[in-house]
């Protein structure tokens, strides 16, 4: 592929048993650019292909380029005189995914390859969706989408050589509320929020986490917005069903009172949007404060202060 922009060039391969080699329309060898291929896998075995990419200059009066190894040419590629033109034909966007299609055109008929890139800023920046398609539509789920009023789709198509690109109308991406997941207490499941679970680890069976009064209890957890990143401060929030607000923050040491609590911790974007998640937890009476459960000291007579006495 041609770029046709000026681009920063990293330091070409100086040495190697294959090049690339530009020709003028005489076959004239107006620049080679040697390189080498190692066709080692990362297990150790030996691998028929090999793929491989770099730019090379590509010099005023070029007509076509081959890939040789020694003497021998492996490839010979000839671009077409004149470049692909394309354009945007439909682009329908709803709450959840944008359906694209464009059409596009060679005059000399060649094959085209597609590039689909999104702009979250009107077109200033881009990030890559799909490349390589051989499609003329394509359609996109914007879960992992940032929210935003100033999106645009770009396309490009390419012969090999030339590229053509299109810029699509402005549309909307609705915000997503931020993910939440509880590290602290352990119960065994982590991330569930209203829009999915696609930024955290998939929740497990969960369990019940048995804690004593008396001890002080850690709270950890985070939050992760599309559009604000990581939450923390009061992007997180923490109550108790029983005793209310316990804080705000990535991290807490709180107490709780014996009984059983549905922790919940909100995560708040600056949209306020909120995504939650919860974890239940058993606290266990500790009436003389020695660390361990009245329960438990009940079933274990001995280990009563009273009885000891």
């Amino acid at each position: 592929m041609v770029i046709a922009q000026p681009v920063p060039l990293p330091p070409p391969p100086t040495a190697g048993a294959y090049a690339v080699v530009v020709l003028d329309n005489n076959s004239h060898e107006l620049v080679r650019n040697p390189f080498d291929v190692s066709f080692e896998t990362t297990h150790g075995e030996s691998a028929d292909e090999i793929s491989f990419d770099f730019t090379v200059p590509y010099p005023t009066g070029a007509a076509s380029v081959r890939i040789v190894h020694g003497a021998a040419v492996l490839a010979e590629l000839t671009p077409p005189a004149q470049g692909p033109q394309v354009a945007f034909q439909t682009v329908n966007a709803t709450a959840d995914e944008v359906q694209a299609s464009w059409i596009a055109s060679h005059p000399d008929a060649a094959a085209l390859t597609y590039a689909l890139y999104f702009s979250a800023d009107d077109g200033v920046t881009r990030l890559p969706i799909a490349t390589t398609l051989t499609s003329t539509m394509y359609i996109w789920p914007t879960g992992l989408a940032p929210g935003t009023t100033q999106a645009r789709l770009i396309v490009t198509a390419s012969d090999g050589f030339h590229t053509a690109e299109a810029t699509s109308a402005r549309f909307s991406i609705p915000r997503k509320p931020p993910a939440a997941w509880i590290s602290e207490p352990a119960t065994g499941r982590q991330g569930v929020y209203s829009g999915g679970t696609e930024h955290v680890p998939g929740p497990i069976t969960p369990t019940v986490t048995t804690l004593v009064a008396s001890r002080p209890v850690e709270l950890r957890g985070g939050g992760f917005d599309l559009n604000d990143g990581v939450l923390d401060g009061a992007g997180l929030r923490w109550a108790s069903n029983r005793q209310g607000p316990l804080g705000i923050g990535g991290q807490l040491t709180v107490t709780l009172q014996p009984g059983v609590h549905v922790l919940t911790l909100q995560a708040v974007s600056s949209a306020w949007l909120i995504g939650s998640d919860q974890v239940t937890v058993t606290v266990q009476a500790d009436t003389d404060c020695d660390g361990m459960p009245d329960p438990f000291e009940a079933a274990h007579t001995c280990l009563s202060k009273t009885d000891a006495a």
